[in-house]
């Protein structure tokens, strides 16, 4: 057992603009299995271990892996996938699959990850294909995208492995007035020049937030529901959509008249549905006249 630790803030993805190298393709089409250990099913566990206004504990378990082998002009790729994961990065890089999900958090100052790796495994003779490019095919008739062969040399000549962390939070920001970050987990790291792959198929993320100085969960309203099926940690208080029209949550609806859309940041209201008063368009390409709808409850 071993610990990581990494201090995250925004990140920030810079496109890497590769020529694209476009040739012969020969795709082995079965994905075979590669099991991790026993366990009873494909699917990847991340359950919330612990949530407060302080930290998170989120546990990961890793059942397995699709390998998928693809030669391209001499040399042999293992196309990886995760079940419930996705793929992405810069093209012609080690095309490395992941999770991401949606946590719920307090207003603070960023945030502090610990990683703790319960069990890892080594595989050798890994040599991860690379991200595509996508490229227009309009070879059948009509116009549409298809992956071309993209290679970066020098991505592939660096002995380390990539990604550099298990586990990093993203994106900062927020759903109506709850805070929010998105974390990536990445079980898998490759070393190009070593041809190894290591799996982590079970491990302990903790994310303990800086100076946190708010609740976990706000409300958000009618987007309740919403947000506790697109938050690993959003505690659903029970309202939805359809309380609105009940008679003991009734408010009252007001239309305003605005010079301009600026005006509406005035308005004290749960919420606000702005629309432009005919006619739409008066010969111009902007909106000259609006209405505001005000919600009050």
């Amino acid at each position: 057992m071993f610990s990581l630790e990494q201090t995250n803030m925004k990140k920030h993805l810079s496109l890497l603009i590769l020529g694209v190298v476009l040739g012969v393709l020969t795709v082995n089409a079965q994905s075979l299995w590669v099991s991790f250990k026993d366990f009873q099913s494909y699917d990847p566990k991340i359950t919330l271990a612990n949530s407060s206004n302080e930290l998170i504990t989120i546990d990961v378990e890793v059942p397995g892996m699709y390998r998928e082998t693809i030669n391209y002009e001499g040399k042999t790729f293992d196309r990886l996938s995760l079940p419930q994961g996705a793929r992405f990065g810069h093209e012609g890089s080690p095309e490395i699959p992941f999770y991401q999900k949606l946590l719920a958090i307090p207003e603070c100052d960023g945030a502090s990850i610990t990683v703790l790796a319960k069990d890892s495994l080594i595989f050798d003779n890994y040599y991860v294909y690379p991200v595509p490019h996508m490229v227009k095919d309009s070879s059948n008739g009509k116009v549409q995208l298809v992956e071309g062969f993209s290679y970066n040399e020098a991505k592939y000549s660096q002995n380390e492995f990539v990604p550099n962390s298990i586990a990093v939070i993203d994106n900062f920001g927020y759903f109506r007035s709850q805070k929010l970050a998105q974390i990536l987990i990445n079980p898998l790291r490759f070393n190009p020049v070593r041809h190894q792959l290591i799996v982590y198929q079970d491990f302990e993320i903790t994310i303990k937030y800086n100076n946190p100085r708010s609740e976990k969960n706000v409300n958000v309203g009618i987007f309740d529901n919403v947000a506790s099926h697109s938050f690993l940690n959003f505690t659903a208080s029970g309202l939805s959509a359809s309380s609105k029209t009940s008679k003991a949550l009734a408010g009252s609806v007001t239309t305003i008249n605005l010079q301009n859309v600026a005006q509406a940041s005035t308005i004290v209201a749960d919420y606000l549905i702005i629309v432009c008063k005919p006619p739409y368009f008066s010969g111009h390409s902007k909106l000259e006249f609006f209405s505001c709808v005000s919600v009050q409850s």
